[in-house]
């Protein structure tokens, strides 16, 4: 029942709901230099990575530089979910980035496409390996990769969160576990959970039920069960043994430590704490991410900080910054809409990055 992909080992999604996806059609210009790196992550796990260079106007530069963190489910370094999905997004952040002078790093994740022969054998293992805190510390090491590089400028690194992504980029920014936090001097959010992940899913459980036609009744049993999971889950990091067939794919056995953790964040309370000027984006008709629901708390809490806060709701788009007719088609493939690409443009340069 639920659109997603079936979970397994050695290619797992290690997220719930919030598909990536943010593409950017870069102008054109010189083509930026990429360097294929391989980092050590949280617990020793290997991350192969690419390091994106803009093209070098003098010997001397030191670019500011972003941490790209892509979306949930099965995503590459490039914002890929191969076969079913393809838009090569990531990658078109970097190259977009590099034509205003901005570096980035994208990984992919742990035990994913390059790292897949980390990938644990057995099930306890791979319960401690996806663990939310070890992926969070995969995207630290990462900035400390970028802070390490002789050409980036260490006082100019920020995170570019796309959706789930945004919300590890608050927990990297200022989350309870301060053995994780680095310190970013900028942060785009975008369509990013403003709510807690349990009250993203069930909107979205709820989304899928009346699309496919299920009648109200079945539609409320489901999502009464899936709240009694969550909390089960919650209070004993365990997934029950009565998980229906239509949820069995977002609550894999391995998952459980995982989903404990995201279950219990709240990205407006951690945005409170960020110490960082931060870019929210979000289309009006993305409807994972809302933009009444979860542009508007997230966006309240930033602006209860002395760090300046920009919020765009571009209209006419959808979880991944393309048009899109309705909420319901949800368009994820084609280029961004320039709208956006102006909006972030602008904003670089507002925060002295932008050549």
């Amino acid at each position: 029942m639920f659109a997603l992909p079936k979970l397994k080992p050695n290619a797992a999604s290690l997220a719930v709901a919030l598909i990536a996806g943010l593409s950017i059609s870069p102008a054109e210009a010189t083509e930026p230099m990429e360097t294929q790196v391989v980092y050590k992550g949280a617990n020793g796990a290997s991350i192969a990575a690419t390091l994106t260079r803009p093209s070098r106007q003098s010997a001397d530069t030191r670019f500011p530089a972003m941490l790209l963190i892509q979306g949930s489910g099965p995503t590459d370094r490039d914002g890929n979910q191969p076969p079913r999905y393809s838009s090569n997004v990531s990658k078109q952040i970097a190259a977009a980035l590099a034509q205003q002078g901005v570096a980035s790093l994208r990984f992919d994740k742990r035990g994913m496409y390059a790292n897949l022969a980390d990938w644990p054998k057995d099930l306890d293992s791979a319960t401690q390996f996806a663990r939310w805190d070890y992926q969070v510390g995969d995207a630290a090491t990462g900035y400390r990769f970028l802070e390490q590089q002789p050409d980036i400028d260490p006082a100019r690194i920020g995170i570019f969160g796309h959706s789930e992504g945004g919300v590890m980029a608050l927990e990297l920014a200022a989350g309870d576990d301060v053995s994780l936090r680095v310190s970013p001097a900028a942060i785009v959010l975008a369509a990013t959970p403003g709510r807690k992940l349990a009250d993203v899913l069930a909107d979205q459980l709820d989304k899928i039920m009346i699309r496919q036609g299920a009648p109200e009744d079945v539609r409320r049993s489901m999502l009464a069960k899936n709240s009694e999971i969550i909390a089960h889950v919650v209070e004993h990091a365990q997934i029950p043994p009565d998980v229906p067939p239509g949820l069995a794919a977002l609550y894999s056995p391995y998952l459980r430590l995982f989903l404990q953790s995201i279950f219990r964040l709240d990205p407006s309370a951690i945005a409170r704490r960020v110490e960082a000027p931060v870019l929210l984006m979000n289309g009006d008709r993305d409807p994972q991410v809302l933009a009444d629901k979860d542009v508007t708390p997230l966006a309240a809490a930033l602006r209860q900080r002395s760090q300046p806060t920009a919020v765009h709701v571009f209209e006419g788009l959808s979880h991944t910054f393309k048009p899109t007719p309705s909420m319901e088609t949800n368009s994820n493939e084609g280029d961004i809409a320039p709208e956006v690409l102006q909006v972030l443009g602008n904003w670089l340069k507002d925060i002295g990055w932008s050549r």
